[in-house]
């Protein structure tokens, strides 16, 4: 049981961190776009 808990909280934390870095992405991809007009 607490194995699996562990296991979630491993995932939440890799979903968390891949959320943050596709909202870096885009906020780059963002800063690209106003650069380049």
């Amino acid at each position: 049981m607490a194995l699996k808990l562990k296991a979630r909280e491993q995932a939440d934390r890799e979903e968390k961190a891949q959320l943050k870095i596709l909202t870096l992405n885009m906020s780059t991809r963002m800063e690209q776009q106003e650069n380049d007009q």
